[in-house]
């Protein structure tokens, strides 16, 4: 979806959902044992891009996304020296790997052109992320969760300045 309200302001917004089912993957190694399962999982990704074009000189951008992938595996098994694999039962260490991940990443810049070819640049970066295994959660549930894990703020200034020799 891409917005254009105003002259001077853009915004698009998007969002994916992929659904993938019983894919066989590699679990985990438990000695020289190579444990592998039938995975399931449903992946979300929200994106969100702005831009106010004050004028020519002064711009404000924005990006911002939120990443929301779980997994669950059964049907384990041990990767036998044949090619060939083994039945082997869930344990509680194999039902460890399950897992729901949560991530934002945002980015706002101010782009500030002083002088011609010299150009100010102020940059505030967020990054939120967790993982923990409870596939069962709703999505409602891991994107307020999304919003309560603790940030990791970045503040940058970049200043070129232009010499015309």
């Amino acid at each position: 979806l891409e917005l254009k309200p105003l002259p001077w302001m853009r915004w698009e917004a998007q969002a994916e959902y992929e659904r993938t089912r019983n894919q066989e993957a590699w679990v985990l190694n438990r000695g020289s044992e190579a444990i592998f399962g039938d995975r399931s999982t449903d992946a979300y990704n929200f994106t969100l891009r702005g831009t106010l074009a004050f004028n020519r000189e002064l711009t404000l951008e924005y990006y911002g996304q939120v990443f929301l992938a779980k997994g669950r595996y059964e049907g384990y098994r041990i990767l036998t020296g044949d090619a060939g694999f083994t039945p082997t039962p869930a344990t509680p260490e194999l039902r460890g790997e399950d897992f729901n991940s949560h991530s934002l990443n945002s980015n706002l810049v101010l782009r500030w052109e002083y002088l011609p070819g010299s150009t100010l640049f102020l940059v505030w970066s967020q990054a939120r992320f967790d993982d923990n295994g409870d596939y069962f959660s709703t999505i409602k549930k891991n994107v307020g969760e999304t919003f309560r894990i603790a940030p990791a703020n970045v503040l940058l200034l970049k200043i070129t300045y232009w010499w015309n020799v």
